[in-house]
Parts: structure tokens; C-alpha cells; sequence
């Protein structure tokens, strides 16, 4: 069951392209490290669980400066 007007969520997707592209420049910067800079994809849910947090506060209006 879905809502009709439900906006599609991108945050797992946004995630994990944006935790790649930081592995990608940590390796072409710093070749030594090898692979090694993917473990930052073991990152990625709680980083998306921050961002959704992160999010609600901001549309609940609570993230507003008075």
C-alpha cells in the first residue's frame, strides 16, 4: 500500500554515490591505501539513518533559526 502522492525516497541511493565518490578520490589521491577506502560503504546506514533524522527535524520546522 502506497500513497498516491508520496514522494519517491533517495536517501539510501544519495548515500552510498556520495560515500563512493569520497572512496574513488581517497584512492586516486592516496594509492597506498588500495582498496581499503570501500569500508567506508559500512557507513552508509548510519548515515542515512542521520540524515532522515536529520530531515524530519528540518520538516517538523524544528531546525527553523528564530
Amino acid at each position: 500500500m502506497s500513497e498516491e502522492n508520496a514522494k519517491p525516497h533517495f536517501t539510501a541511493e544519495i548515500v552510498t554515490f556520495l560515500i563512493m565518490v569520497v572512496a574513488l578520490l581517497v584512492s586516486v589521491l592516496v594509492p597506498v591505501t588500495s582498496y581499503f577506502p570501500l569500508f567506508l560503504l559500512l557507513l552508509s546506514t548510519p548515515i542515512e539513518k542521520l540524515w532522515n533524522r536529520v530531515a524530519a527535524k528540518w520538516s517538523r520546522g524544528e531546525g527553523e533559526m528564530s
